[in-house]
C-alpha cells in the first residue's frame, strides 16, 4: 500500500487529476502469497480478522495507518493537501455480530453503517460527522447517503453536484445529494 499511495502522490504532483489505490497492505513475514482482498475480511484462508497475517486486522490496520499518515504529512509538507482530495473508504461496512465459521472468525458485508475518511481539498481536519449506534449496526446520527457524499466529494474538487453529466450534456446531474458543509 505505502508503494502504492507513493506513486499516488508523485502522479498528483505531476498533474493527473484521478488516482485509485488498491489498500493491499502486502503479506506479513513468512506468509506466501494467497490473495489480494485485504479488507475482504471474512476468516478468509484460516486467517481470523484479529491475526497477524495477511488477511487480519492486526496486520492491515497498522500498515495502512503508516502509510495514509506518510501520505498526508508528505501532501502537507509540499502543500498539495490544500489541493488534493484524499478518500479512504470501502463499498460497504461489516456486520457488528462477528461470526464464526469452519474456518476461522470473521464478519460479513454490511451496509447499513460503516466509516469513510476525507482528508485535503478544504475539508477540516479531525471533524467527525455521524454516528452509530452502541453496536455500530446502524447510523445513530447524521446519516450520509451516497448521493450526499457523491456531492461531497464533488464540492471538495470544485465541481458543483448539480453539473450535468448525462451523453446529451443536460439531463442528469452528477450528484443529486448534499454537500455535508460541516466538513468545510
Amino acid at each position: 500500500m505505502g508503494i502504492g499511495l507513493s506513486i499516488a502522490r508523485r502522479l498528483v504532483e505531476a498533474g493527473v487529476r484521478l488516482v485509485n489505490v488498491v489498500a493491499w497492505t502486502g503479506l506479513a513475514p513468512s506468509e506466501k502469497f494467497v490473495s489480494v482482498e485485504t479488507w475482504d475480511m471474512h476468516g478468509n484462508a484460516g486467517i481470523d480478522i484479529f491475526a497477524n497475517g495477511w488477511n487480519g486486522l492486526g496486520w492491515a490496520l497498522p500498515k495502512c495507518d503508516e502509510a495514509v499518515s506518510a501520505l498526508l504529512e508528505d501532501l502537507s509538507s509540499s502543500g498539495l493537501l490544500e489541493s488534493t482530495l484524499v478518500v479512504l473508504v470501502g463499498e460497504f461496512g461489516r456486520t457488528p455480530a462477528i461470526s464464526r465459521g469452519s474456518a476461522a472468525i470473521g464478519r460479513d458485508h454490511w451496509p447499513h453503517c460503516y466509516s469513510a475518511m476525507l482528508a485535503g481539498a478544504g475539508v477540516r481536519g479531525g471533524t467527525i460527522y455521524g454516528s452509530s449506534d452502541s453496536q455500530a449496526a446502524y447510523v445513530k446520527d447524521h446519516k450520509v447517503t451516497p448521493e450526499d457524499f457523491a456531492a461531497t466529494l464533488f464540492h471538495a474538487m470544485n465541481i458543483p453536484p448539480e453539473t450535468r453529466i448525462s451523453p446529451d450534456g443536460f439531463t442528469r446531474p452528477a450528484s443529486t445529494g448534499q454537500v455535508i458543509e460541516e466538513l468545510f
